[in-house]
């Protein structure tokens, strides 16, 4: 804690002493017997101002952060050592990559360029720095740094035909680039830039926001992880590989290469791959890429192919080669050469007739006469040649990911699962728990009414906001404290909001039954089930569900001091609460009742706290690494509030009724939580509504029960490839073809 906290610290201290001070001398004037009452006021006080505690500090320490600067030479120092660190993790993540691909088996294709038609690229002078200077030179896939780094402006954009090898192009580019990186050079890293929208999104925002998404960038808080990425892309220190521009929509591609223009300065070098006549239209509708060198990739040769095909076939099995071998030569430009002049078809070529016995006379059918005709047939004949015997269980599996999670993007991100099934698959989870435990409390017409409500309201609401942090997200502008907005504090806002409606409700459930003669431990613990069951269903419309994977890790020795303060602050609670409920119950029970509520909830928010997500090591995510990572989470978070909320609602019936009504209260207040509340619960995690939509779909045959295994197991067989946290189809050919089935 710094010396400004601390200061701030000991004057709300010495302020709470002097109304201590104050409350005494009135105690002395008026007499003692006004002792209860003043204790209930200022109890009151004290744990309303403890329960607010920890959202004030985490907005206020999230306002600090925002105020904070680092020395010049500080943050130069950790945007070098972020920069040299993540340099390490993507070139291990693309040689793995590579690996799977097979590029190196048993040598990489020659694919090879030159420039393109020069009404696609800016003006000679601007690039290359001299008037009438050439433009970039021939060259064959093992030397792309080598001609890249040619260029002066660093700026190059590769096209090509579908499957000509344009993400291969970029995949071996930044493991050259890596291999030669100096300190403090950029660190090339790939961006699927078919998930940017350039209208909703800056460019510079998108790549801080990708870093962020797809590795875990060594920083001690989120916030310094997003301001680390941020000075990263600020410092140019990531050299941008923008891959399947095409992939885009076609309306989005001359905005994206406006923005592209507009958002990198001069001396920004970055790297551009897209499909030939999708690059032209966007040139046409829009402007050349300023500074930008234009290459084209070529097909493979007749003699290539036949090269290739040779020496990736097993030598018992070559021979089954000759009659394609023998079109090739008598037909060099005719369809059959020209569909495996393509890296992607000669390389399912590879995979269904060279690893396995297949005859490769198929492929010479008279029912395979067209272009078009070939390369369905390699397309469809892939999984079939992969999986052999299982295809007919694959295939709509993948065809189903294809059409529905992918759609018209790229990315199979396990967290988008829930897209895929009607809504209300996962809405039910939520409020059906919600509703039968306001019902156990309030009766069961509360619960159906909330239950039915609840429903209602999502199903109407549809895309728009459906919670209090929606809203406040949706006018964040609006908000009358620019502070709020900077701080980012919708979550926390919610929060309290749903505490407080819990809490107010239960103390006005506990007067009420009090004022009617119930017995004291009997009206606390009626209070404590109302707090909860109207805290829980109010969290549902005040707090928003997770939409990101998020991660804890236990930090024992930086997160310590954090769980001892969130203690402290619940202690304060439950000091104010007891001298509240002793002026109504006496001090034996008030002391109890008050303790046990201050402890459970610097419990509830110390160990949120403790359960951190900090850590030093930058590191590349993977979609298992996410998955377990939110798993973890969800179950670290649910199992802490189960334990306190069930310990807690132990103690009150336990007083009230005996230990078999504080037992089946525990279970049912502490399961509750653990499934359904808002900020803890499992069913607020994407990894608990990822399960709920899987269920649901493998029971209706569209997924298999072990998802992540098999999408490993397609990765792994060179169906899909691995981009940071997502996987994507091998090529966005395949994906399209597997769509159509």
């Amino acid at each position: 804690m710094d010396g400004r906290r601390r200061g701030l610290l000991l004057v709300v201290v010495l302020a709470w002493a002097a109304c201590l001070a104050t409350v005494a001398a009135v105690l002395v004037a008026q007499g003692v017997e006004h002792a209860s009452r003043w204790a209930g006021v200022l109890g009151a006080c004290t744990a309303l101002a403890g329960f607010s505690a920890p959202w004030a500090e985490r907005t206020v320490t999230r306002l600090r952060q925002a105020r904070e600067v680092r020395s010049e030479s500080e943050e130069a120092e950790a945007c070098a050592k972020a920069a040299d660190d993540l340099a390490r993790v993507v070139r291990a993540q693309w040689r793995e990559e590579a690996s799977v691909r097979r590029l190196q088996d048993p040598w990489p294709l020659p694919v090879s360029w030159a420039e393109a038609d020069p009404d696609l690229a800016d003006h000679p002078s601007l690039v290359f720095g001299e008037p009438g200077a050439a433009g970039p030179r021939p060259g064959e896939l093992s030397q792309a740094a080598r001609i890249y780094t040619r260029i002066p402006t660093g700026r190059m954009v590769v096209l090509g035909a579908p499957g000509s090898g344009k993400s291969v192009f970029a995949m071996v580019l930044a493991l050259q680039l890596l291999q030669r990186r100096g300190p403090g050079d950029p660190v090339p890293v790939i961006l699927p830039v078919g998930g940017w929208d350039p209208g909703a999104t800056g460019l510079a925002r998108w790549i801080s926001r990708y870093l962020l998404e797809n590795y875990r960038l060594g920083a001690a808080s989120e916030h310094d992880r997003r301001r680390l990425a941020r000075s990263l892309v600020e410092r140019r220190l990531i050299l941008p590989i923008l891959d399947g521009l095409d992939e885009m929509p076609e309306r989005a591609r001359a905005a994206a290469i406006g923005q592209i223009n507009r958002a990198f300065d001069a001396d920004q070098p970055f790297v551009v791959t897209c499909r030939f006549e999708e690059f032209r239209q966007a040139v046409e509708s829009a402007d050349v890429l300023t500074f930008a060198a234009v290459v084209q990739l070529h097909p493979l040769s007749v003699e290539t192919i036949q090269k290739y095909l040779t020496q990736t076939t097993p030598r018992r099995r070559v021979a089954l080669w000759e009659p394609v071998f023998r079109r090739l030569d008598e037909e060099p430009h005719g369809p059959l050469a020209t569909v495996l002049s393509s890296p992607l078809m000669i390389g399912l070529a590879r995979t269904i007739y060279g690893d396995s016995p297949r005859d490769s006379a198929e492929l010479l059918s008279p029912s395979l006469a067209g272009r078009a005709a070939l390369e369905n047939h390699l397309l469809d004949q892939l999984i079939p040649a992969t999986y052999e015997g299982q295809a007919a269980d694959v295939a709509p599996w993948l065809a189903f990911l294809a059409r529905d999670l992918a759609g018209a993007g790229s990315n199979l991100a396990w967290w988008e699962l829930e897209r895929t099934v009607p809504r209300w698959v996962y809405e039910v989870p939520a409020a059906v728990p919600a509703g039968a435990v306001l019902g156990f409390v309030f009766g069961p017409v509360a619960g159906v009414v909330y239950a039915v409500a609840a429903l209602t309201f999502w199903r109407l609401a549809g895309d728009r906001p459906r919670t209090l942090e929606d809203l406040l997200r949706a006018k964040k502008a609006r908000l009358p404290l620019a502070a709020l907005r900077r701080a980012g504090a919708e979550r926390r806002l919610g929060l309290v909001a749903g505490r407080y409606t819990g809490m107010l409700t239960g103390v006005a459930v506990a007067l009420r039954e009090y004022w009617a003669a119930v017995p004291p431990a009997t009206a606390m613990a009626h209070g404590v089930a109302a707090a909860l069951a109207a805290g829980l269903a109010a969290g549902l419309f005040a707090v928003a569900e997770r939409r990101t994977p998020s991660e804890m890790r236990l930090t024992i020795r930086r997160s310590v001091g954090r769980f001892a303060r969130h203690l402290a602050i619940g202690a304060t609670v439950g000091v104010g609460t007891a001298l509240f409920a002793s002026a109504l119950i006496g001090p034996s029970l008030g002391v109890l009742v008050g303790l046990s509520a201050g402890i459970a909830m610097g419990l509830i928010d110390g160990l949120n706290v403790w359960l951190d997500v900090a850590t030093d090591a930058t590191t590349g995510l993977s979609p298992r690494s996410t998955r377990r990572s939110d798993c973890t989470a969800a179950i670290a978070r649910g199992a802490s509030i189960g334990l306190v909320i069930g310990g807690a609602t132990f103690v009150a019936f336990t007083i009230a009724a005996g230990w078999r009504s504080g037992l089946t209260h525990a279970l049912i207040f502490g399961g509750a939580f653990v499934l359904v509340d808002r900020y803890s619960g499992i069913s607020a995690t994407v990894w608990g509504r990822y399960v709920v939509a899987k269920v649901w779909l493998a029971l209706r045959g569209r997924v298999p029960w072990r998802l992540m295994s098999f999408l490993d197991d397609a990765h792994r067989h060179d169906l899909l490839r691995r981009v940071g946290a997502v996987y994507q189809f091998r090529h966005e050919q395949l994906r399209r073809r597997l769509a159509e089935t």
